[in-house]
């Protein structure tokens, strides 16, 4: 699809969910967390899946016999979506506190084990800080494998991140193309020791939620078409349409689920009220 054709459907879909006024309940958003934790996670290597996650999440029960750090690493990021939806109904600004804090709360349950990251700890390294040591992306790709060296360094990383914020807050450009870049330059910057890609998609959360979309939970996860590939192919293929795409298929197909479900649940309702009178 045409990168211009994808944010013009984007729009009318856009238009239509919020005419549909949906309202959301307490137990819908947390449906939709269990389901968000589980497919991040997931595309990071987690091995729990979406019944395990519901039910430690939901009911502090941990099902099964996986490492401590599948459990935990729900737990944490389940926390910091919290963190972020709130922050967003909130109508928090853009800024590196919202972005320290996100990657802090997702990592916070694994860190605090005494053996987990000994490296980074030895290097004085503190979770949810910008890093202190050099890192790099690993990816593999089409037959391909390769590592590809962050834009920023221990060294430039805060001032670095810092201008991305503020080109994305001082930015006219389509929500798509603003919620893209900013997706894109977390993962290419690798501000933090780890889980950038979560925290991509945390930020991601943040800005199209805090604009009225609903949470999107990124659950399109063939091998070669899901938010990391979208990410990875950016890079290779220098183009940023790839990323803006993806996100624009993932909010369109988040909104159309959520339409239809609403004129079900009208028409249901219709149906009674004319059956009664």
């Amino acid at each position: 699809m045409d990168p211009m054709d994808s944010k013009a459907e984007f729009d009318n879909v856009f238009k239509q969910y919020q005419r549909s006024n949906i309202v959301f309940t307490d137990a819908d958003i947390e449906n939709i967390s269990y389901r968000y934790v589980y497919f991040s996670n997931k595309l990071e290597g987690n091995r729990l899946n979406l019944a395990q996650t519901t039910t430690l999440l939901k009911s502090n029960i941990a099902q099964g016999d996986l490492p401590i750090r599948d459990y935990l690493e729900a737990k944490g990021h389940y926390k910091a979506l919290k963190f972020i939806i709130s922050a967003a109904l909130n109508k928090y600004p853009l800024d590196d506190r919202v972005l320290k804090q996100a990657n802090k709360l997702t990592l916070e349950p694994y860190w605090s084990l005494e053996d987990a990251y000994p490296n980074s700890k030895a290097k004085n390294q503190l979770v949810g800080e910008y890093k202190v040591t050099q890192n790099k992306i690993t990816w593999d790709y089409n037959k391909r494998k390769g590592e590809i060296l962050p834009l920023s360094n221990p060294h430039t990383v805060e001032k670095n991140i810092n201008k991305v914020m503020d080109m994305f807050n001082q930015s006219k450009s389509h929500l798509i193309e603003k919620t893209a870049f900013l997706a894109y330059q977390i993962f290419i910057h690798q501000p933090f020791h780890d889980a950038n890609k979560r925290t991509s998609r945390l930020m991601t959360t943040f800005v199209s939620m805090k604009e009225g979309l609903p949470i999107t939970a990124f659950d399109y996860q063939e091998k070669f078409s899901n938010f990391n590939h979208a990410l990875i192919t950016s890079y290779l293929e220098d183009d940023k349409s790839i990323m803006e795409e993806f996100l624009a298929k993932e909010f369109i197909a988040s909104m159309g689920q959520l339409i239809e479900h609403q004129k079900t649940l009208d028409n249901s309702k219709n149906k009674g009220l004319s059956f009664f009178i």
